[in-house]
């Protein structure tokens, strides 16, 4: 059992971190982390091209995996930990740190043990076989790193989580750079890792917290048990997102490969907006709905965002799909053969924003099966879809297509299931769904004719970037009615101007005297 001054020295920090303070400590290391990442992937790509790419991409979609291996443990542990520290329970709440921590961490062990096995047997070339032996460490570090996150984050102390994400964000872009102009591909893995490793100890020494080891297989059943249902809509999650690259991974190169995973990591980013969202939300919708359990009075949160999600995403994924080709002949010249599947992956970037608020509801009345469901029949199809034009030599565009119709089929169920709760006429349904919809639609034309407008024979892929701010400027003014729309239906911008002139309050009365 750990210490008693160990609590104590947890209960001092969390008083100490207010929840204003916390929020933009959050707020601005994920600003953060995101510019570095931009940058360090921008560089990483030019120092290594599509085939090292390609190469560090195949590891971190394996993690993506192999980080399930804990088997809701660690989502147990998020979900006990809190109610136990709520109760003021704390030999309840060592218990859970410790079994989680021992079990956590020893399947983070038994992974990278399996995962550097499968490098050393495999039949792949040099570089990929030592790029997957590093990556078995360096996911030993990623589920500590994981567990560290869970068990912090419940505390409250934020400001060490803000810390970490900074330390874990600088010291990849400075050794994952340096590894890799000097050692290539095995030098960014192996900077990847130290990394990794200086954010674990960072955590260690700014925490104070100290876990002892504790094999209680009960409690481990118990905390697998509770985590399970997030487990399977994460892994659910996962597949849905990543099968398109699995299957470039089976019947293409590396190199292709390299070129796919640019269009993946598109999509990542712009609904990263939406998920960030869906952060806020989802708390909310579980809240409101537990306190009275009518569906009713939810319903503004869950249209609001879905409103909002089908009328600002498709004008913001246009304007990557206009921007992607000068932006990757400047920046990134070596990928340009990643142009085409990119642009399609932006668009299909709505058709996985609908569905957060809808996914959420689902969550909140109990029906994660549901959810889970949803992204396994929108990743069947994607298996089938994309696995047929892969194996008839179909293009990386080819792929990235038939990736957008699971993405639309996943989406599409969770928005019409939780619709279908709110609207009994089946032409009220339609009616509804096809408003979530039909601005992508409009998109799409706004795109063709700005595109027509702006063509020119000498330049098809539109990388000029004078006709592309062109063709950006004309898209969005006839992409006007649509969010004049949106803000009809949801009052966003008046919501945005509100909380603008609110924080412009705060700052004036938190400012010195002059």
């Amino acid at each position: 059992m750990a210490e008693q001054p160990r609590v104590d020295d947890h209960r001092q920090m969390h008083r100490r971190s207010g929840a204003l303070t916390a929020a933009l400590m959050m707020l601005g290391s994920s600003y953060c982390d995101m510019l570095f990442g931009v940058v360090r992937g921008i560089v990483v790509m030019n120092l290594l091209g599509p085939t090292g790419r390609g190469i560090m991409r195949l590891v971190a979609m394996a993690h993506k995996y192999l980080t399930h291996a804990h088997l809701g443990i660690l989502h147990g542990v998020s979900k006990e930990l809190p109610q136990a520290l709520g109760r003021k329970d704390f030999e309840k709440a060592d218990e859970i740190e410790s079994v989680g921590a021992t079990y956590v961490t020893l399947s983070g062990i038994v992974g990278g043990a399996g995962m550097l096995l499968f490098g050393c047997l495999s039949n792949y070339g040099p570089s990929t076989k030592a790029a997957l032996m590093a990556g078995g460490g360096i996911l030993v570090t990623l589920q500590s790193y994981a567990f560290y996150r869970t068990v912090i984050r419940a505390w409250g102390l934020f400001p060490v989580l803000a810390g970490a994400s900074v330390v874990n964000t600088v010291s990849e872009f400075v050794l994952i750079l340096l590894g890799a102009r000097y050692f290539h591909i095995m030098g960014a893995m192996l900077g990847w890792l130290l990394a990794d490793i200086i954010s674990i100890l960072y955590f260690r020494f700014a925490s104070r917290l100290v876990v002892p080891v504790c094999f209680d297989w009960r409690v481990a059943v118990r905390l697998a048990l509770t985590g399970l249902p997030i487990a399977l809509i994460i892994f659910s999650e996962t597949l849905l997102r990543t099968i398109d690259g699995i299957i470039v991974v089976a019947h293409y190169s590396a190199y292709r490969f390299g070129l796919y995973s640019v269009a993946m990591q598109m999509a990542t980013y712009l609904t990263s907006i939406p998920s960030a969202a869906g952060f806020v939300i989802m708390p909310r919708i579980i809240e409101s709905y537990a306190a009275n359990g009518d569906l009713a009075r939810v319903r503004r949160q869950i249209m609001v965002p879905t409103i909002a999600s089908a009328t600002l995403m498709p004008a913001l994924a246009g304007c990557a799909f206009i921007m992607l080709p000068p932006a990757i002949r400047t920046v990134v010249p070596k990928f340009e053969g990643c142009i085409f599947a990119a642009q399609v992956l932006s668009l299909a970037s709505v058709f996985l924003s609908l569905p957060v608020a809808a996914n959420g509801l689902l969550i909140a009345i109990n029906r994660e099966l549901l959810v889970v469901m949803n992204n396994a029949l929108g990743a069947g199809v994607i298996y089938f879809a994309a696995g047929w034009q892969a194996r008839h030599g179909g293009s990386l565009r080819d792929v990235a297509v038939a990736t957008s119709a699971g993405y639309l089929l996943s989406g599409l169920l969770s928005v019409v299931q939780v619709l279908g709760r709110y609207h009994a006429s089946k032409w009220e349904l339609v009616w509804q769904v096809a408003m979530s919809y039909i601005p992508f639609g409009w998109g799409l034309l706004a795109l063709r004719l700005s595109g027509w407008l702006t063509h020119s024979p000498s330049d098809p892929l539109g990388s000029d970037w004078c006709r592309a701010l062109i063709r950006l400027v004309l898209f969005m003014v006839m992409m006007v009615p649509v969010l004049l729309y949106g803000n009809s239906r949801t009052g966003l911008f008046g919501e945005l101007r509100r909380a603008a002139r609110k924080f412009a309050r705060r700052n004036g009365n938190n400012s010195p005297a002059k």
